[in-house]
């Protein structure tokens, strides 16, 4: 994906990946098209990744800064499948028609003593509902049979094993949707 953008991987640690890229417009666009190639391949987890517009410093091979450091916070407060960045990202750019932005206001990161303004982006290929992944490991489900699913406060979860579904069964409050905990 980062190919068809001026982005490139800065680096790699474990299951994460940092991208790097000169132009705010080209680092948005990598990183909708990333969320809409993951949320389309069934085997991958949903990502989580998050961005924002930054000075970083290129030493002995590494990406570091204080705008990487902040980087890591904003994704670390993303939800499965989603795409956050800081509303400076954005700023005065235009924007391709298919990139849908929803405010998501003021949010604390570690480390910092005042709130960032958070943007959530994706395109319309990338949409991703809470009920397409696991509430308990968070891997994507397609369409799951009846003894895969469990009723809870007037919602139908959905689970990609028996192992998940009951632990949900166990304590649904802790795996159900944010806004019915």
């Amino acid at each position: 994906v980062s190919s068809m953008y001026r982005c490139r991987v800065g680096k790699q640690t474990g299951d994460s990946s940092m991208v790097v890229s000169d132009d705010r417009l080209d680092a948005v666009g990598c990183g909708a098209a990333l969320l809409t190639w993951c949320n389309a391949e069934t085997w991958i987890p949903p990502v989580h990744i998050g961005a924002l517009a930054g000075e970083v410093l290129f030493r002995e091979g590494d990406f570091v800064g204080a705008a990487v450091n902040l980087a890591a916070r904003v994704a670390s407060v993303t939800e499965p499948a989603q795409f956050l960045v800081t509303s400076d990202v954005i700023s005065g750019l235009a924007l391709p028609g298919d990139i849908i932005v929803v405010e998501r206001g003021p949010r604390a990161l570690k480390g910092l003593h005042v709130p960032v303004e958070l943007v959530a982006i994706s395109s319309a290929g990338a949409l991703l509902t809470a009920d397409a992944a696991d509430p308990v490991c968070g891997m994507k489900i397609g369409a799951a049979s009846a003894d895969l699913q469990r009723d809870w406060a007037d919602r139908t979860y959905s689970f990609c094993s028996l192992a998940c579904a009951e632990q949900f069964t166990a304590n649904p409050r802790h795996y159900a949707h944010p806004a019915l905990r």
